[in-house]
Parts: structure tokens; sequence; C-alpha cells
């Protein structure tokens, strides 16, 4: 597995979005009110970008990596 078809694995999962989402005290971008949106492009914040940079990063510390590491003590046993 790649880590693009882990990252495809992990978006499609609404639970771990939301546990994330959870844990790193943010909303998701899909759901964010209008006065919200209006706000954030006011301010030129793009949330969906940095909830892809900050879900990204999530994955690849704490689901690729263990993968990996995993799959590795594995290969050498």
């Amino acid at each position: 597995m790649t880590f693009e078809e882990c990252c495809t694995e992990c978006i499609q999962n609404e639970e771990l979005i939301e546990q994330f989402c959870r844990l790193n005290n943010i909303k998701r971008p899909d759901r964010l009110s209008p006065v919200e949106i209006i706000v954030d492009q006011s301010c030129g914040y793009n949330a969906k970008e940095e909830f892809i940079k900050k879900f990204a990063d999530f994955i690849f510390y704490y689901i690729w990596v263990p993968l990996e590491d995993k799959e590795l003590a594995e290969a050498k046993q």
C-alpha cells in the first residue's frame, strides 16, 4: 500500500475523520456554516486546505509510519 492509497482509505472513514476533528478541535470544512465560510473568505483562510494539511500529517505520523514499521518488522522475521 502506498501513502496515497492509505490516505484514500482514511478519507473514506467517517469515524476516523470525526475523531481527528475532535482531537484537533477543528471543524470539518464540509460542515462549516455560511457565516463561518464568509468570515474565512474575508480573512483569506482556506479551511479545506488547512484540514487537508493537518489530516495528511495525522495519517502519516499515526497511521502510515506505524504500518510501515509493522511491515518492516514482519519482513525481518
